[in-house]
């Protein structure tokens, strides 16, 4: 990877961490380079791409080996507990990953991976395109969530919706309740093969 754009992937995380993606633009990744908007155009093609470097860069944090899966249960939900956490690094990437179009090489390698562990577990395979997809939206919609429910000041809110999220949410072990959604997800792929 050329180092600009290296040094691109990393000013739009720190935007992103910054400001989050309701003010993410070309503009403030530009004045992190200390470089004109303009001048970004001469790496990159735009936003789209942008999402798509940031999205390939999530996917190559993930550790997973190459080789053929051994326990498919163990590595779907080893590499889902890794994507979220992966996630959770970069503010608003959930929403990000979501909206990218997996054609970059890292990116297809963990859709390819998960249909892998899929097939494994029984499912026959013309259902596991959109059985990682459903695993992958998990993730993402949980992380979204996690976020936001985060973000819920802890003090009396001004709206009866917000209070009842903050009580539900009161004292929530973010990790356990992921595992148990994912666990739930598995066990009904399974059941359903």
């Amino acid at each position: 990877m050329k180092p600009m754009v290296e040094a691109i992937i990393k000013a739009s995380i720190g935007v992103l961490n910054e400001k989050g993606i309701y003010r993410f633009s070309m503009r403030e990744i530009a004045k992190k380079l200390n470089i004109r908007a303009s001048a970004l155009y001469n790496h990159v093609k735009g936003r789209k791409e942008i999402y798509s470097l940031l999205t390939e860069y999530i996917c190559d944090e993930l550790k997973f080996s190459p080789v053929k899966i051994r326990n498919a249960k163990l590595f779907l939900t080893e590499s889902n507990k890794q994507l979220r956490l992966e996630l959770l690094k970069i503010r608003d990437s959930a929403v990000i990953f979501g909206e990218t179009v997996p054609d970059t090489p890292k990116h297809l390698e963990f859709i390819k991976k998960t249909m892998e562990a899929l097939l494994q577990l029984g499912l026959k395979g013309e259902y596991c395109f959109f059985a990682a997809n459903t695993l992958i939206n998990y993730v993402l919609l949980f992380v979204m969530d996690e976020e936001y429910f985060k973000s819920i000041p802890r003090k009396k809110p001004q709206s009866p919706g917000t209070e009842f999220y903050r009580q539900q949410i009161a004292g929530t072990n973010y990790d356990r309740q992921f595992l148990y959604g994912l666990e739930v997800i598995i066990a009904g792929l399974q059941k359903n093969r």
